[in-house]
């Protein structure tokens, strides 16, 4: 990883985060326009999942800077549904694989600080989230490989680690294990 401290790393989340957000939403367009409402809403979904990996490390780096970090919106490309599920399985699968561990191997020896257990805790849940995002991505693969929608009817998104669920938990969320009451369902065409 390029960061070398906390605080660069969690501008180099944010910078990440805030991309994928973004591209999101877009992609939710073109699924849409392209006749798959169901993936459109999953790629709604995951743009309101992104903006708690968002959240998170903003406040993280409230308790260290004066300033507001403004982060950067990477260049990405805008291909077909299917082009762009596949795009954001590597996207996902490459956060949860190497971007986030990497980040919590730099930010180690910096243990004692407030600023640096907040981090550290926000990036132990993304590691894990995108990780189900990817799986949830999966899923659409294959359904648009046999010319078909994502069969799904509600999404809930954990507010507070970005957690995605087709059917809500029954009590805690499985990656931050905040009571249930914290997820929201994601309306359609939000």
């Amino acid at each position: 990883m390029e960061c070398e401290n906390t605080i660069r790393c969690l501008k180099e989340a944010l910078d990440g985060e805030t991309t994928a957000s973004q591209k999101y939403s877009e992609y939710s367009d073109v699924a849409r326009k392209e006749g798959f409402p169901n993936v459109a809403y999953l790629f709604e979904a995951l743009s309101e999942a992104e903006q708690v990996h968002i959240k998170n490390p903003t406040n993280a780096l409230k308790l260290e800077e004066s300033e507001e970090y403004a982060p950067r919106v990477d260049e990405y490309e805008i291909g077909n549904t299917l082009e762009n599920v596949r795009a954001s399985i590597e996207g996902e699968t490459w956060e949860n694989k190497d971007m986030y561990p990497g980040f919590l191997e730099k930010t180690k020896s910096e243990k004692d600080k407030e600023n640096v257990k907040v981090a550290r805790l926000s990036m132990e849940w993304a590691l894990k989230v995108e990780k189900t995002h990817a799986e949830v991505l999966s899923e659409a693969l294959e359904a648009l490989k046999k010319g078909k929608d994502l069969d799904v009817d509600q999404i809930y998104v954990c507010e507070v680690c970005g957690n995605l669920v087709f059917d809500l938990p029954e009590k805690i969320c499985p990656v931050c294990k905040h009571d249930v009451s914290f997820y929201t369902k994601i309306e359609r065409g939000a």
